[in-house]
């Protein structure tokens, strides 16, 4: 009897390791037929943000109809039992969404896996910042001053509130998913001492053999910069709910993140 395929939903967030973990799945066989961040969900539900209609690296367009994303997902995969989508952006999406979505994969005959790590709040949101500002922000005349009041302004947008608070995106992973189809990890839990070991318990979850080795991967913002600290109170101020959330969730946020004063 043929096994059924796992599918890997990874729905974020945004600087959260996220780019090493896929990459070790790689190395443990998952198969990711559109690259490590395929952004095909939230340009299908998502069409106000204007996303070009460019192929990427395939020759199937990346662009297309919500109903075909399980479908285009199993050809490419092939004989493959494990295949994967890890778009951070994916953290965004609605109930309603994530429920089409898990329909249309279920039909397929995929078996959902989704993940989601969480990180501190305001070293996600001022990572993010950073590669925003791009690495050559410095040398392109840009100071640390005008980063810092730039972060002030960005940390309560919308896109930022989008990915950072937690309460909502896992409200809406746990209003859509069976308790056997959802991997929640902690940044600072993951990649502190022996990545490999742990990241145990999430390749049990998945039912995969976990790699031997670590990758090298290359932290997509290299620009460094003191971190806006002056800004922090007001930004926990704001983030509160979050912070609380995942406290009461997960308490060993409440220990590696700090609580809001």
């Amino acid at each position: 009897m043929q096994q059924m395929k796992t599918f890997i939903l990874g729905l974020g967030s945004q600087k959260c390791g996220t780019t090493s973990i896929t990459g070790l799945l790689k190395k443990a066989g998952v198969i990711f037929p559109f690259g490590n961040e395929a952004h095909i969900l939230n340009k299908c539900f998502k069409p106000r943000y204007n996303f070009p209609k460019s192929a990427g690296k395939v020759k199937n367009k990346l662009f297309i109809d919500p109903w075909e994303y399980a479908q285009i997902f199993n050809k490419h995969s092939g004989e493959e039992r494990f295949v994967g989508d890890f778009t951070p952006a994916y953290c965004t999406l609605s109930i309603a969404e994530l429920t089409y979505t898990k329909k249309i994969l279920k039909e397929e005959g995929f078996k959902i896996k989704t993940i989601f790590i969480a990180r501190d709040p305001f070293k996600r949101c001022w990572s993010a910042a950073r590669m925003n500002l791009g690495n050559n922000y410095l040398n392109e005349g840009g100071s640390i001053k005008a980063a810092h009041k730039w972060f002030k302004k960005q940390m309560l947008s919308e896109r930022y509130q989008a990915r950072t608070k937690y309460e909502e995106v896992i409200t809406n992973i746990e209003k859509t998913f069976e308790r056997n189809e959802i991997y929640i990890g902690i940044f600072e839990q993951i990649f502190s001492g022996n990545i490999l070991h742990n990241l145990n318990p999430l390749f049990k979850y998945l039912e995969l053999e976990p790699p031997t080795k670590l990758i090298k991967v290359k932290d997509s913002s290299e620009l460094k910069l003191a971190e806006p600290i002056q800004h922090k109170k007001a930004f926990q101020k704001h983030y509160r709910n979050t912070y609380e959330f995942m406290g009461e969730k997960f308490p060993i946020t409440r220990e590696v993140w700090g609580m809001p004063e």
